[in-house]
Parts: C-alpha cells; structure tokens; sequence
C-alpha cells in the first residue's frame, strides 16, 4: 500500500467513512502474510497492528461477509467482545474509546439478544 493511500484510510477528518474503515482493516489484516522484518521493535509493532486488525475484524466480518452462517457470526462477534473486554480491561480507553467500546459490545449484545429471541418464537 502506498503511503498517499495509507494516509487516506487514516484521515482524521473523515471518521465516519465505513468503506474506508473496513478498507483500512482489511489491509491491515494482510500484514499477517507479509514477510517479517528482522527488526524486534517493527515486529512488535506489527503483531500489535495484526492483532487489533483481528480483533476489529471479527466485529465486521459478520456484517460484509455473506457466506458465513449464523453460528459463524456470532461466534465472530463474541470473539470480539471478549478480545474487547481483555483490552479494555488491559489498557482502559488507551485502545478503544469509551463509547466505542460500549457502542460495539450493546451491538452484539442487541445481536445476540435478537437471535435469542427470535429462536424461541420459531415452531
């Protein structure tokens, strides 16, 4: 990726652009596969980048993948809610924001709570 794009994924100035949030972390996520550099501090700062890319990547999976099956998706989403709270509880809003944080995990609570719902009104 080209650091004039890079830097469009990251504008600051346009924080609610969800196809370029959901480019930014799909790129990310290709860091994973990319060759490791010899160098243990730009390591280190990969495997952070790779993990919070996993991390957000479970949260958005479900919503633009549509082979998944229901399972799969929340299996997903639980899997960020419970990497969330670990961070969270780790490193407090240093990572995600308060209201980030709460607006993401009342979403999959909300999600799961439906399907809940909805499974029990079935035959």
């Amino acid at each position: 990726m080209s650091i004039e794009k890079a830097n469009q994924l990251l504008d600051p100035s346009d924080k609610q652009n969800v196809p370029k949030a959901v480019t930014l972390v799909q790129s990310l996520l290709q860091l994973k596969e990319s060759s490791c550099i010899s160098y243990p501090t730009v390591n280190r700062c990969r495997h952070t980048i790779v993990f919070m890319a996993e991390m957000m990547g479970h949260f958005m999976q479900p919503f633009i993948t549509i082979n998944m099956t229901l399972s799969e998706q929340v299996r997903s989403l639980a899997t960020y809610t419970f990497l969330a709270a670990g961070v969270q509880v780790k490193h407090g809003t240093a990572c995600l924001t308060g209201p980030l944080y709460a607006d993401s995990q009342a979403t999959v609570k909300n999600i799961i709570f439906t399907i809940a719902r909805m499974a029990g009104d079935g035959p």
